[in-house]
């Protein structure tokens, strides 16, 4: 699972290792659809609304990207409105509720740079968290 986010510098040689392990097919990249929406308002800021919807349609479309479907709304909705009240005073956003909530279904690993989803999905057993330094990413992803 990777936690999306745009930062000024240069992206880490462990991101980096990650990146090329997710786009050789090795790795799974869990998607949300608020997670989604946040990746879709990074891009567009930067780089428009062309380029935005052009990113998460190439994004969407590999093989080893996951979405959790629509029909799981409720299942996800309920569990990341009781992650934002759990990790409170973590001050995690509901978007950020909803990638905690898939890693914890899915067992997976999110991948961040934010201190508060770090601490907060430290404390769920069903799921690992990578911390790593605020650097671009999405020009790798854009660029990869």
């Amino acid at each position: 699972m990777a936690h999306l986010a745009e930062y000024q510098g240069k992206t880490p040689e462990k991101w980096k290792r990650i990146l090329k392990q997710l786009f050789s097919g090795n790795y799974m990249m869990i998607l949300t659809e608020p997670l989604i929406s946040e990746i879709f308002y990074q891009v567009e800021i930067r780089d428009g609304k062309s380029a935005a919807q052009s990113y998460l349609l190439k994004l969407k479309s590999m093989k080893n990207v996951h979405v959790i479907p629509d029909k799981d709304g409720d299942i996800m909705a309920f569990a990341a409105g009781s992650f934002k009240v759990k990790h409170k005073r973590h001050k995690v956003s509901l978007v950020d509720s909803y990638i905690i909530a898939a890693a914890v279904t899915e067992g997976a690993t999110i991948y961040t740079t934010d201190p508060g989803v770090r601490d907060a999905a430290k404390q769920e057993k069903r799921c690992h968290v990578d911390y790593l330094p605020k650097e671009a990413l999405i020009d790798d992803l854009t660029n990869g």
